[in-house]
């Protein structure tokens, strides 16, 4: 490109939102828009942080959620139902097409290994576009911490035992707290938070997440509805807890840090004289 045609285009903002405009706005660019705009960025300052155009940005204000766009993979008449099976086990084992051909040939597949493969080549490019997609937004200290579920079989004494882990990881510092439970009810998770507030000596300004169902009954015009025993506890230690957009990609990605932490490193090859024994590991 001459030089004179690449400053008509840097001085030509409508000219560079075209070029812009044709790039699919993925699921974490939702999330960057709505999350920024929460926080009290203007909707022109948010076009230009995001290189979109103000128009994009208006139009994804007002969807409730994300809409992803969906291209179906071509198939042949060989794939004819097989074709849901096959989307649903790619993610599971990685989009290994030879590993879908062995199990699919076991359920009656009459194509051939080549076939399968191609239709398995555009799901696991999409699968590695929406990785690589994350937009990645820094809190100041004090500000958030993330919390969230995790749960493994361990050994305690000579049983092994499905722990239910109460994760909490500080926006700022990274800093995880984690303590183990026999379940994920209402008092385990009130518990875990009163754990995690006693351990850091206070608590985030708010909290992010997931859409736990012992936590969020539903959601009208846009609203989270919260089980009314959260929402007391809530207002008793004075935090805002925010709710991650449904179907939203890796929104928790520093409290998802402390869960491959905890299920890869801690627990690898351990084992516990009793839950009090692993929680006492888990403070060490």
């Amino acid at each position: 490109m001459s030089q004179d045609k690449s400053e008509q285009i840097l001085h030509n903002p409508l000219q560079q939102t075209s070029m812009l405009e044709g790039e699919m706005v993925h699921r974490d660019k939702y999330g960057a828009i709505r999350e920024l705009f929460e926080n009290g960025v203007s909707k022109k300052a948010i076009a230009r942080a995001l290189g979109l155009h103000v128009k994009t940005v208006r139009k994804y204000l007002r969807q409730e959620q994300w809409t992803p766009y969906h291209r179906e993979p071509v198939t042949g008449s060989v794939l004819s139902g097989f074709e849901d099976w096959i989307k649903s086990r790619a993610s599971e084992v990685d989009f290994n097409a030879s590993v879908l051909f062995r199990e699919a040939k076991l359920q009656g597949y009459p194509g051939g290994y080549e076939t399968l493969k191609r239709f398995v080549r555009p799901l696991r490019a999409e699968q590695h576009k929406m990785a690589e997609a994350t937009l990645r937004f820094e809190t100041p200290p004090g500000q958030q911490g993330q919390v969230d579920w995790a749960s493994s079989a361990v050994w305690l004494g000579d049983q092994k035992v499905r722990v239910h882990f109460f994760m909490l990881t500080l926006g700022f510092s990274r800093r995880p707290f984690a303590r183990g439970f026999v379940d994920e009810k209402m008092a385990s998770f009130l518990a875990g938070h009163e754990a995690a507030f006693a351990w850091f000596g206070g608590r985030p300004r708010e909290l992010l997440y997931d859409n736990p169902r012992t936590v969020v009954l539903g959601r009208e015009a846009g609203q989270v509805i919260l089980n009314g025993t959260f929402a007391d506890f809530v207002t008793h230690y004075g935090y805002r807890p925010r709710f991650c957009q449904p179907y939203r990609a890796r929104t928790k990605g520093k409290v998802e840090s402390g869960v491959k932490y905890l299920k890869r490193n801690f627990l690898a090859g351990r084992r516990f004289l009793n839950l009090e024994h692993l929680n006492r590991e888990l403070e060490r």
